[in-house]
């Protein structure tokens, strides 16, 4: 393998319009990852790695949002959160940097579709998502949802993190059927008051924080009912010509079952997700542990000894690793790679590649 080339040979060696591969601290940025967001995301790897090494995702703030304070906070406030929790149903984060004024967070890269991608395949083929792998998904995320409501990081004002942003595009699944929550973007510790006017995507968001209270644990629990409402259904609960017309849906139009529109949900199960999907807090499960308990218990009538490699062969049905990322994005990171001198090492396809 060639030495790791220094930032100059590798800015000098771009590919394409974005100028990749190029050095990021000590690490090198192989090609540009669809969706973000708020931020630039990519495909990275430690410049002086030796062989392939472990593909990584790094979120960079975008040049034009370096002088905002606000977008410079929030990326702040995600970067102090995500690096702090630990737990296997959160995509991890494992550093912190800045290029320039440019601030970058390094994190686990997830070879596998988003549930949203996954809802759309499914939902091309004119198939649904089987009941036992939606309850099963969403159990995974109540777990990640219980541990952060109940983190609390020594020297952090308020006791927990309220995620805000629970949503289909933020529920990783990967091709051996883990699930991962991920996207913190817009979270806060309980107790803490709000950013402004940043919200999650509309058909996901609470009523009560449409109505303008604080978000909560219980608005999350909304949000993730909503998850498991489009799951069934194949359509979120409430669904607008607009996002306003959206919003007066969730504050006002009455709830439709998901046996509406799929008549195998058994009764017990339209029932469970009314009751997440209420209009009063309180009236839904407690907290994210009682929502998974009974998860479980609903997932146990369904398929009692389902595992993760039930989900890899639902996901391994509607994808291949081409299919969920750009269909140039392994000609791009072999490309990258080359050019930065870093080896292949004898892989070839795009899987191979991508394999952690």
């Amino acid at each position: 393998m060639s030495a790791a080339p220094d930032r100059d040979e590798v800015d000098k060696k771009g590919i394409g319009q974005e100028g990749l591969p190029r050095r990021l601290g000590r690490y090198i940025l192989l090609a540009r990852m669809l969706g973000g967001g708020m931020t630039e995301v990519y495909a990275a790897r430690l410049a002086e790695e030796v062989g392939p090494g472990r593909l990584l995702v790094i979120k960079l703030l975008p040049d034009a949002s370096q002088d905002d304070p606000d977008a410079q906070a929030r990326f702040l406030e995600e970067a102090r959160i995500v690096l702090n929790l630990t737990h296997g149903n959160i995509a991890a984060a494992f550093e912190f940097g800045r290029e320039g004024k440019r601030p970058f967070l390094v994190m686990e890269y997830v070879p596998g579709p988003s549930l949203r991608e996954l809802l759309n395949s499914v939902r091309k083929s004119n198939d649904v998502l089987g009941i036992q792998d939606s309850l099963f998904i969403v159990r995974e995320v109540a777990r990640a949802l219980s541990y952060a409501h109940n983190f609390n990081a020594p020297g952090r004002e308020g006791r927990g993190i309220v995620h805000r942003d629970i949503s289909p595009d933020n529920v990783l699944i990967s091709a051996l059927g883990q699930v991962k929550l991920t996207d913190f973007g817009i979270a806060q510790s309980i107790c803490k008051g709000p950013w402004g006017p940043v919200w999650g995507k509309t058909a996901y968001i609470a009523p009560e924080v449409v109505e303008g209270d604080a978000p909560s644990p219980a608005s999350d629990i909304y949000s993730l009912g909503a998850v498991l409402y489009e799951c069934l259904a194949g359509v979120p609960p409430y669904v607008g010509q607009n996002d306003e017309e959206t919003l007066v849906q969730v504050r006002s139009a009455p709830l439709h079952p998901p046996s509406t529109h799929r008549a195998e949900v058994p009764a017990d199960l339209d029932q469970f997700i009314c009751r997440l999907l209420a209009r009063n807090p309180e009236q839904r499960p407690g907290t994210a542990s009682q929502l998974e308990i009974e998860i479980r218990a609903l997932l146990a009538e369904q398929h009692a000894s389902y595992t993760e490699p039930m989900l890899a062969s639902t996901v391994q049905r509607y994808f291949t690793a081409q299919d969920y990322i750009d269909p140039s994005y392994g000609d791009r990171i072999r490309a990258g790679m080359v050019t930065a001198g870093l080896s292949l090492d004898g892989r070839e396809t795009t899987d191979q590649l991508l394999a952690i």
